[in-house]
């Protein structure tokens, strides 16, 4: 246990997802122009730990590792400035399925994080306009 909270502490993530947006870059820019091109939907999911402390900070690090052990090869997740981590998943088409299951494996992890969402085309054609509809 203390091993995975001093990890955790050093900033480093689960294999599977990256350390900022720009080791995302080219993945993003790849994703965006497929989904402008193919028509396809895109939604970009933040998520925030609300809680502070051991307890929550485990239950936090136990969710990341699910998420990375569970992200499919066409999705894309990473971790911007302030420990928001967020999620590019393609092909799905509204919120709220992805949402609750993301919520649902958050509890069973032992953390409540903070979530919110945006679809492109209908939020933004752009990730700064996507990131904007979620502030």
């Amino acid at each position: 246990m203390a091993l995975l909270r001093r990890t955790l502490a050093a900033g480093h993530l689960p294999a599977g997802i990256l350390a900022n947006r720009e080791q995302a870059a080219a993945a993003l820019l790849r994703m965006l122009s497929r989904a402008r091109r193919q028509r396809e939907a895109l939604l970009l999911v933040s998520m925030r730990s609300r809680a502070a402390g051991a307890v929550a900070e485990l239950g936090h690090a136990r969710f990341l590792a699910g998420l990375a052990a569970e992200v499919r090869i066409s999705d894309l997740v990473w971790r911007e400035p302030a420990g928001m981590i967020l999620l590019l998943l393609e092909g799905a088409a509204e919120a709220q399925p992805v949402l609750v299951r993301l919520e649902r494996r958050a509890q069973l992890a032992g953390t409540q994080p903070e979530w919110r969402s945006a679809a492109f085309p209908e939020h933004g054609l752009t990730l700064q306009a996507l990131l904007e509809a979620m502030a």
